[in-house]
């Protein structure tokens, strides 16, 4: 008996041939429809969302309740309106937090030297002992004479401390401390201790995440270098290069706060001498941070290199270009009540303008017979006085001012020296600009001077005694040399001969042989063994 075998997709072909069949021709009503249907079921949710929302209100309040507020102050209600319609105003500033160093009393305020150093043959170590308990002596006296306390200073070495204990911030032992840095750096040609510490100020000084100036919280620091000049003779050559290097990034890290010059010397020839005037400047900066509280007045230091007259941009202030700096200028040269005639001009109302008033009431009398007060060529109240300063120039008595020329600062710097070097061997940075007379016997439309000094072709001021101008002259030059001491560049050999004058050039401005006394004057100076070389145009045959 045959029986037909049973499948099922026998079973199912005929059926799925038909659903295929009425998906092609029904397929797009049906994704239409379907699509119609969900969009549908989207708004009536969506609906009933929002229904559910509104009617979700709060509960009413009671009476109690309207009425206390129905019958509060009327005052009150109209201060709460205008109040609200009024934007807020916030008074003040932010409030800083005092900081820990805020916080310490000035009389209990302690400085603690670190002398750093490194030595392969131990000549740095028993030099860095020496010189710090010559330091040390220094400290006690200037402690003793002051109200500040000077802690006993420390010796490191580079090779046995972690430079991130001292060289990313300063040590936090004790919260009242201020610290100041002394550096004693030898130089070699083959890879020591130094090479990594250089690396690592040069990573501290680029690192992101540190700040530009992470050393900024102490006193100052000092850097004396030893090198051999016998294979390098010269900076350029590679003398002290390591010392120089650190003191490079040191500028940087601290935000500028060089506190005396670069020193260098050859422990075969002359280091034992330039580590004594650097010694002597340290202890001088010392006394001078505990006298006054910081590095005093001056150019900042810097561990990138300007040009030497730089300085000189700054005074060139005559030309302005934007409306508000003139607008400024204006409103304060109004204040001035003194000027010179020949600046005056027409602004002078003339006589002859004007009717003259003539009484006929009163008798004439004797004219009286009083003396003309003598007055000061520069009063320090006049606005001759006040462009002067801020010209650079220091006044001396009434009339007669010093101030550093361009290319005292240029050798001091290392970058030469004026014609004078060249001619009578004279260095520039030994060398005193001064004026014992600011008056001009012209007023000439072409001089490269600013032309605020006063004129006059007979002496009518009071004369000061050339004592008086001699002490004062050079009082203000080394004040103003002292100010250049973190200038990058300054080396402390030519500082210390710097504070040693040697010439005086007097052609600073005006006519020095002006003066009444300019024999007396000249011959101080000849006196201290400084040459004199003074400027005239010969209008004075009787003074020469």
């Amino acid at each position: 008996m045959d029986h037909d075998t049973w499948s099922p997709r026998a079973l199912w072909s005929p059926y799925a041939t038909d659903i295929f069949a009425l998906w092609h021709t029904y397929r797009i009503p049906i994704i239409l429809s379907t699509f119609a249907v969900l969009l549908t079921i989207r708004t009536i949710l969506h609906l009933r969302v929002n229904r559910k929302r509104v009617s979700d209100t709060p509960p009413p309040a009671s009476p109690t309740l309207q009425a206390a507020k129905e019958k509060g102050p009327v005052e009150y209600l109209e201060k709460k309106t205008n109040s609200e319609k009024v934007p807020r105003r916030i008074v003040g500033g932010l409030k800083k937090k005092q900081s820990s160093e805020e916080n310490v009393v000035l009389g209990e305020k302690k400085i603690q030297v670190l002398v750093f150093f490194s030595s392969l043959t131990t000549t740095t170590e028993k030099t860095a002992k020496v010189f710090t308990e010559g330091l040390a002596q220094c400290t006690k006296d200037i402690a003793n004479s002051t109200s500040i306390i000077f802690l006993e200073p420390e010796i490191l070495d580079l090779s046995y401390i972690d430079y991130d204990d001292y060289f990313i911030n300063p040590p936090k032992s004790d919260p009242g401390v201020q610290y100041f840095y002394l550096l004693l750096i030898p130089t070699y040609n083959i890879d020591t201790v130094l090479d990594n510490y250089l690396e690592h100020l040069q990573e501290t000084h680029n690192d992101f995440r540190i700040d530009t100036a992470p050393l900024s919280p102490l006193l100052g620091y000092s850097v004396f270098g030893f090198g051999d000049r016998e294979g390098w003779p010269t900076e350029e050559e590679g003398f002290c290069s390591q010392a120089r290097d650190v003191d490079k990034w040191m500028a940087k890290l601290t935000g500028r706060k060089r506190a005396f010059p670069l020193g260098m010397g050859d422990p075969k020839t002359d280091a034992v001498e330039r580590l004594r005037e650097w010694k002597e400047g340290v202890e001088d900066t010392l006394r001078h941070i505990a006298e006054t509280g910081s590095l005093g007045e001056g150019v900042a230091g810097s561990g990138d290199a300007v040009e030497s007259d730089v300085e000189d941009v700054d005074d060139e202030d005559d030309v302005l270009f934007e409306e508000q700096k003139v607008a400024k200028r204006k409103t304060k040269e109004k204040k001035g009540d003194l000027n010179d005639l020949e600046d005056l001009g027409g602004s002078i109302p003339k006589a002859e303008d004007e009717a003259l008033e003539v009484d006929f009431t009163t008798y004439s009398k004797k004219p009286s017979t009083t003396t003309p007060t003598i007055k000061e060529m520069v009063p320090k109240n006049s606005p001759t006085y006040n462009s002067l300063t801020k010209q650079g120039y220091t006044i001396v008595g009434s009339h007669s001012g010093v101030k550093i020329c361009r290319w005292t600062k240029s050798a001091l710097r290392g970058r030469g020296s004026c014609y004078k070097y060249s001619f009578y061997g004279i260095a520039s940075h030994q060398c005193m600009e001064t004026t014992p007379s600011l008056s001009c016997s012209n007023k000439c439309v072409f001089c490269w001077r600013h032309g605020t000094n006063p004129v006059g072709t007979t002496w009518r001021w009071t004369v000061d005694p050339p004592d008086l101008i001699f002490s004062g002259v050079k009082a203000g030059h080394y004040q103003k040399i002292k100010m250049l001491r973190g200038v990058p560049g300054v080396r402390a050999e030519r500082f210390a001969e710097a504070m040693r004058i040697r010439h005086c050039a007097l052609s600073l401005v005006g006519e020095p042989i002006f003066y009444p006394h300019i024999n007396e004057f000249t011959a101080m100076l000849h006196a201290e063994h400084i040459s004199s070389f003074l400027v005239c145009n010969a209008q004075h045959p009787d003074q020469l």
